[in-house]
């Protein structure tokens, strides 16, 4: 993923949210998670902070599970937004407590299920 554009919204509150049995203690936003948000979920252009401030809360209130697709990256935000992630085991040093923390990467934001045609009739 090095070869990947991620961006990085400072942010000097520290994040301790649990996602799929992970202590997440950091979250990052690629280039392309940014653009795809706006295209996909709001329908209008976005700046970086609103969308780190959307899977931040989301993450603090649990809003955020794993997908029922058998895909360990694939997670459902409110019961509709798709998004893609990935986790990263912190070094050491990053850490702020013996526990094994995580930084959650969000790759892509695939869209929301009530925006699918088929999915709104299923839920009928």
């Amino acid at each position: 993923m090095s070869d990947k554009k991620m961006n990085r919204w400072s942010t000097y509150e520290p994040l301790a949210a649990i996602l799929s049995g992970k202590q997440i203690a950091d979250l990052v936003v690629t280039g392309h998670a940014h653009s795809r948000f706006g295209e996909r979920v709001t329908h209008e252009k976005t700046n970086l902070e609103e969308v780190n401030l959307f899977v931040r809360k989301k993450l603090e209130d649990e809003r955020i599970r794993l997908s029922d697709r058998n895909e360990p990256t694939m997670f459902i935000i409110d019961d509709d937004v798709e998004m893609v992630a990935e986790f990263e085991l912190m070094e050491e040093k990053e850490l702020q407590s013996g526990h094994s923390q995580y930084k959650m990467i969000v790759v892509t934001f695939l869209g929301r299920l009530s925006d699918n045609n088929e999915y709104t009739d299923l839920q009928s």
